[in-house]
This record gives structure tokens, sequence and C-alpha cells, in this order.
């Protein structure tokens, strides 16, 4: 339970510190984590696309808006390749289990 309230606490602060742009320079830019839930926004897609469209490199476009340089570099590729900037959605792999054991295993946890 303490390890969550930290996690929670530290989500918090990076929050707080982004939207009072506090963050330059202080723990350096964030990478984007794609499986744990984090995603830039479309304006931020969008923004990337746009300043790279017009010539500014991708380290400055990632110093710029505070993020890390894949996440430029995916961007402008998936933009290249598809011409938007939507996220892909997976689903996932296909549950092995039914609801029923996936109830009695939640169940049977501490």
């Amino acid at each position: 339970m303490s390890v969550l309230l930290v996690f929670f606490c530290y989500l918090l602060f990076i929050a707080m510190a982004r939207a009072s742009g506090s963050m330059r320079g202080f723990i350096g830019p964030l990478p984007e984590f794609h499986r744990d839930g984090y995603r830039l926004n479309q304006a931020i897609r969008m923004e990337i696309v746009h300043l790279s469209k017009n010539g500014v490199s991708q380290r400055a476009i990632a110093r710029q808006l505070g993020i890390h340089r894949e996440s430029v570099k995916l961007w402008v590729n998936r933009y290249g390749v598809e011409l938007n900037v939507n996220s892909h959605v997976s689903s996932g792999a296909p549950h092995k289990t039914t609801e029923e054991d996936d109830f009695l295993l939640a169940c049977s946890g501490d």
C-alpha cells in the first residue's frame, strides 16, 4: 500500500512540475511510457509534426517540448507513413482464462 502512495505522490509531483514549467533543467525530459499508460495527447503529436515539417531537428523538438527524442522520432515516422497522428490502441493478447477463472484467481489473492 505504501508503494502505491509513493508512486501516486511521484506522479502528482511530475504533473505539477510540468504544469508550472519548472521541470526544464531539473530532471530532464521524461520518456514516453507506451506500456505504462502515459501517452502524448494529440495536440503535442501535431506540434511535433508541425515543427518537424518546418525544419526543426528532432533533438530540438524533444528539448523544446520536454519529451524523449524517441517519442519525437516515433511520431515523425508514423506521420510520414500514415499521414495522421492517431495513436494505435492495442487490445492486447486474447484472454486464456474465463471470467470465472479470473474471478477465482482474484479472490484467492491476499
